[in-house]
């Protein structure tokens, strides 16, 4: 009759569920253990996991006391039960993130390789040109890149097989379309690397010159604008000793193994470096003569020189020159107060640069980000400004209003806007300090 009426206090929890369990005290030893599995369920419904916990100690507990196991005979038949044992669930351990090798930043969307070339990307239109993709994604056929660009639009990456891939939007061998996952759009025997503009591609081959495809309305392919865009890829005439190949918005530039530096394109705000002309063909940089790394944003580009110093030149609208003003200029001209730099960076309106201790400042932004800063601001800073929560980085990717930086361990760390999943976090949270992507 007590297992009965106890049973039944079980079935029907209420609120006095906690107190009805406390009263099975005084039942014999050999029934509380015996049921020891129905107060649980019944604690779970009435009492919480605290509860639970309690009282399945206290089950073992009264198990372990000497029991008397002749019942009478209201109270059931002879049982010898012990109380279960506590089992602990514990929740598979989480996959260690990929060890990221090189990454690639612009507009809103960011894609990251490790060293087997599997590659990952996030934010708006990273896959497909038309998607968002909250978190790091797996870009499936796109398992052996050695190199990857991403512009505005498309992004293009080349393979170990020396295969030539493009996905999102952009000229890939036909008019202007979206390709949802990584296409083949030819094969590339000689091809070393990639660089990708707004909505125009290049490729830097063995021989170290450049060919160029996609649009050319401001000559950003580097050939006379007769034709507004090209299929396949053109060789610029005049390019050549070429070591390193960068694309802004609507310019490029290619760092010449004589350490000057050569641009074509849009120049309508000094981004080619050409003093009194808006749209050129390829010459070279008045002013530059001992580079050894360049990089181009939306419209101005930056070059590290020999001695850790930074030039700047083009649109400076933001301060994304960095020498303390807001006019722009075609000449090139130092960053203040930089030095001791390893690697620079530039996306829309911000450049970024890594010093030899691994810190990376910051300068430039669009309204509303601030590098390093914890509200929203008009306009961008005009001087470099130190990224708080960096340490050990080897490079960056910048866009106009986030960028995102890799350790000397492969870890990813990302900072600024986040409306549009920049970050990688699963989340539209800005973050002026470093965050990780959720891998």
């Amino acid at each position: 009759m007590m297992v009965h009426r106890f049973l039944q206090t079980i079935v029907r929890p209420s609120r006095n569920a906690c107190v009805r369990a406390t009263e099975t005290s005084k039942l014999p030893g050999v029934v509380r253990s015996g049921l020891a599995w129905l107060l649980t369920v019944a604690l779970v419904t009435g009492c919480g996991a605290r509860s639970e916990l309690e009282v399945r100690r206290a089950a073992i507990d009264d198990a372990a006391l000497p029991a008397d196991t002749t019942l009478s005979s209201d109270q059931g038949v002879e049982s010898t039960a012990d109380a279960e044992p506590d089992r602990v669930d514990t929740a598979p351990p989480s996959p260690a993130p990929p060890e990221i090798v090189a990454l690639s930043t612009s507009g809103t969307a960011t894609c990251a390789r490790n060293a087997t070339g599997a590659t990952w990307c996030w934010g708006v239109g990273a896959m497909s040109g038309l998607t968002r993709d909250p978190v790091p994604t797996r870009v499936k056929g796109l398992d052996d890149a050695v190199d990857f660009s991403i512009g505005w639009y498309g992004r293009i990456a080349l393979t170990a097989s020396r295969r030539l891939l493009a996905w999102g939007h952009g000229y890939f061998g036909d008019l202007p379309r979206t390709v949802a996952a990584p296409e083949l759009i030819a094969a590339e025997s000689s091809a070393l690397a990639v660089a990708q503009g707004n909505d125009f591609h290049c490729v830097l081959d063995s021989d170290q010159t450049v060919r160029c495809w996609g649009d050319n309305q401001l000559n950003q392919i580097g050939i006379a604008r007769t034709k507004m865009y090209e299929l396949t890829p053109v060789p610029i005439a005049g390019v050549t000793a070429v070591k390193q190949l960068s694309a802004g918005g609507w310019h490029a530039c290619a760092l010449i193994a004589d350490r000057s530096v050569m641009c074509w394109g849009n120049n309508s705000e000094g981004a080619t470096g050409d003093v009194g002309r808006t749209v050129y063909a390829p010459h070279r940089v008045p002013g530059v003569t001992d580079a050894v790394a360049l990089a181009a944003g939306g419209a101005h580009t930056c070059a590290l020189i020999a001695d850790g110093s930074v030039q700047c030149w083009g649109a400076n609208k933001y301060g994304q020159l960095g020498d303390a003003t807001t006019t722009g200029r075609a000449a090139p001209r130092p960053v203040s107060s930089l030095t001791n730099v390893r690697a620079i960076a530039a996306g829309g309106v911000q450049s970024c640069a890594v010093l030899t201790d691994g810190s990376v400042v910051c300068w430039g932004g669009t309204a509303g980000f601030e590098p390093g800063a914890t509200t929203a601001t008009p306009l961008g800073r005009t001087t470099p400004t130190k990224i708080v929560g960096l340490a050990a980085i080897t490079s960056i990717g910048v866009a106009s209003d986030y960028a995102c930086a890799l350790t000397d361990k492969g870890r990813v760390l990302c900072f600024g806007q986040n409306d549009s999943f920049q970050l990688g976090t699963g989340v539209t949270t800005a973050s002026s300090t470093p965050v990780e992507p959720k891998f």
